[in-house]
């Protein structure tokens, strides 16, 4: 059976790394060592050109990637991908991309849980203060 993720890796997944094209970005990039021009991720991640686009703004803002846009839009790995947590999930993945996944997953199910309780919460208060006379 294969070894559960690290608390480091579950962190890194839940506050970065929290979607599968975010990390099929970064897995890519960490393979090319080299910036890679977007239209050539695009060929290599196979993923929908908004999606991405929009998964590289944030990656981004986390400084996870670099975006350069001249001479040519490329896009390289940032400050934040030369941690030790970050190789190590990259090179999971490499070998173990179920493994990853299902982190994703549940990571994802923990949100949507999260996001269910708050709005059944909020509805029940509000369902209460109509009946409340004050």
């Amino acid at each position: 059976m294969t070894p559960r993720l690290t608390a480091e890796l579950l962190r890194l997944l839940d506050e970065v790394l929290d979607t599968i094209e975010k990390v099929e970005i970064a897995w890519h990039l960490a393979c090319s060592r080299a910036p890679l021009r977007i239209s050539e991720l695009q060929e290599k991640a196979l993923l929908d050109p908004r999606a991405m686009r929009a998964a590289i703004d944030e990656l981004v803002r986390a400084r996870v990637v670099e975006l350069a846009r001249k001479p040519v839009a490329t896009v390289r790995l940032g400050p934040r991908a030369r941690h030790a947590d970050f190789e190590s999930l990259m090179s999971r993945y490499a070998v173990d991309r179920p493994v990853v996944a299902a982190a994703l997953t549940s990571i994802a199910m923990t949100r949507i849980r999260a996001m269910t309780m708050r709005a059944f919460s909020e509805a029940f208060v509000q369902r209460s203060k109509k009946g409340d006379p004050t």
